[in-house]
């Protein structure tokens, strides 16, 4: 229709097309080059770095090629995008007001510091901020309220403290907000749950106090909420809708009372949910094993829980690492536990757990840790445990178990930790202790193990501790030991053994730590002794060693401790050893 228009008027038409366009032209390339100016202004502010060299008004006619530089279809900056650039300086000389179009300003992990001017209010098109990752401080001005179209703000791992300006409540397009990793304090604004369409809140890290705001619950299209690592308290928790679509739930290190918050049984789509470091009481609700079908982690630790449930079903296949320790449960280890073949990770030590290990804990074959230390179980240790062909860890430390270590555990070659001290256990390491060959830690101190060492422990070439102190072990030191080459610590003390040291100790030439005391060994020192160059610390004392010392003992220039008293040595020991 235009054309048609200036197709009749002639010439006088096709000159008006020509100034406007020219003007048009002129307009956006006054437009650039403001932005140029002031690019090159703030350039100008900063510290020499050559990332911006080609910010020069003598190359402003590729300004959309700049280091950093996006331009939209008509030429004028759209985007700023200085990511990873280690720049330092201050916003103090970037003239906001001339970037009307810029709609994503990211400068996240750099040096830059001070304050966020005020003057950012007028980026009136702005759809995604990154700080991330800065040195800024001090508050966030009440203009950051004016930046209506923000869609993504994180000001993550910067010092900015004092309150979230209220103002943030016009943010209604906002989808992620991130302000953890800073100083903020005060309450959390109530305001924050006007933003109905974030799908990603993280405010973890920072010192913000009284009850979490029950208006969170009407952030309904929710999918990530962390609130950890602040000075939270207990909100009134049934004002509190269920959130559907939350999949990562994070509150733990706050201040939390009372019981369980109810409204989590609801959020059926949950994955992560951690409430670990806090006071929380009470029981589990059963609902928690039976309505998050989704969930893979849970940790609940560092709490005082006192009741797991013992739902005829759980529903949680899914679940991957579940995190009980330090709380105050008690009663037997849930057998339950046994049905959720996607576990990898149990952690419960530091309870009040009794009674017997599950033997349907066998049946998870992805479980690679398993903690149950520090509790009062009173059984013996069950032979399905030698059916976990993925783990990794053991720990049982600190029970009440007895009975013999079963022989099934030598079936466990994945296994890089074994920690069985300070229980009861009785009867003879099992030979088939010689399977573990990537075991790394082996602790079975203070228990009531006896027999003799089995000589196939010299198959554990990969072992690096070796305590087996506070038991009735008897019988000689097996010349294997000596090749156990990577070895560091190595205690038999306070047992019955018995005989000469060997000497393929000597070979043994990793060892830091070496302690024999309070045994019946008898003979010489080995002179084989001296090739053992790492050793700190040597405890050959209460035996019935006897004879000279090797001179070779001068070798171990790293010596800290030497305890040789209550054995029958002679002859003279020199000054200088």
């Amino acid at each position: 229709m235009m054309l048609t228009t200036f197709q009749r008027n002639g010439v006088p038409g096709l000159l008006f097309l020509v100034i406007f366009f020219s003007f048009h032209l002129l307009k956006i390339s006054s437009a650039a080059g403001n932005e140029a100016e002031a690019l090159v202004k703030w350039k100008t502010s900063l510290p020499s770095n050559s990332v911006l060299d080609s910010w020069s008004l003598n190359n402003s006619r590729n300004l959309c090629n700049w280091t950093g530089i996006k331009c939209s279809r008509a030429g004028t900056v759209s985007g700023i995008n200085l990511s990873g650039a280690d720049l330092n300086g201050t916003l103090d000389q970037l003239d906001f007001s001339s970037f009307p179009n810029l709609t994503v300003l990211d400068i996240n992990t750099n040096n830059f510091e001070g304050v966020i001017p005020s003057a950012i209010g007028n980026l009136s098109k702005l759809a995604y901020l990154d700080l991330t990752t800065n040195l800024f401080e001090d508050i966030v001005p009440v203009e950051i309220g004016l930046l209506t179209e923000l869609r993504y703000l994180s000001l993550f791992n910067n010092s900015f403290n004092g309150p979230i300006p209220y103002q943030i409540e016009n943010l209604q397009k906002l989808r992620h907000l991130e302000l953890g990793g800073n100083y903020f304090d005060g309450v959390i604004p109530g305001e924050i749950g006007l933003l109905t369409k974030l799908r990603y809140l993280s405010l973890v890290y920072n010192s913000f106090s009284g009850p979490i705001p029950y208006q969170i619950g009407n952030l309904q299209n929710l999918r990530f909420l962390n609130l950890a690592e602040n000075y939270l308290e207990t909100p009134d928790w049934s004002k509190f809708p269920s959130m559907p679509l939350l999949s990562f739930l994070f509150i733990s290190g706050n201040e939390l009372t009372l019981g369980f918050p109810d409204f989590i049984t609801g959020c059926q789509k949950l994955s992560f949910l951690d409430l670990s470091f806090n006071y929380l009481t009470g029981p589990i609700p059963p609902s928690l094993f039976t309505n998050l079908v989704n969930l893979e982690y849970l940790g609940l630790s560092d709490n005082q829980f006192q009741r797991l449930p013992s739902p005829s079903f759980a529903n949680v296949s899914k679940l991957n690492n579940l995190q009980l320790h330090n709380n105050n449960f008690s009663g037997p280890v849930p057998e339950f536990l046994g049905n959720i073949s996607s576990l990898a990770y149990v952690k419960s030590y530091n309870n009040f757990f009794e009674g017997k290990i599950p033997s349907s804990l066998g049946k998870l074959r992805n479980l690679e840790y398993l903690d149950l230390r520090k509790n009062y179980l009173n059984s013996t240790i069950p032979s399905e445990l030698g059916l976990l062909s993925n783990l990794t860890f053991l720990y049982l430390k600190k029970n009440q178990l007895s009975g013999p270590i079963p022989p099934e555990i030598g079936n466990l070659r994945s296994l890089l930790l074994l920690d069985l001290s300070e229980n009861q256990l009785s009867g003879p390491i099992p030979k088939t202790f010689g399977n573990l060959t990537s075991l790394f830690n082996c602790l079975l101190i203070s228990n009531n193990l006896s027999g003799t060492l089995p000589q196939e422990i010299g198959n554990l070439t990969t072992l690096s501790s070796f305590e087996v102190g506070n038991n009735k072990l008897s019988g000689k030191l097996p010349a294997e030991i000596g090749k156990m080459r990577a070895l560091a610590y190595f205690s038999v003390k306070s047992n019955k053994l018995s005989g000469n040291l060997p000497p393929e100790i000597g070979k043994m030439r990793a060892l830091t730590y070496f302690s024999v005391k309070n045994n019946t060994l008898s003979g010489n020192l080995p002179p084989e002794i001296g090739n053992m160059t790492a050793l700190k610390s040597l405890d050959v004392r209460s035996n019935n060693l006897s004879g000279e010392l090797p001179r070779t003992l001068f070798n171990l220039d790293r010596l800290v401790n030497l305890s040789l008293s209550d054995n029958q040595f002679s002859g003279l020991i020199s000054l200088d050893l």
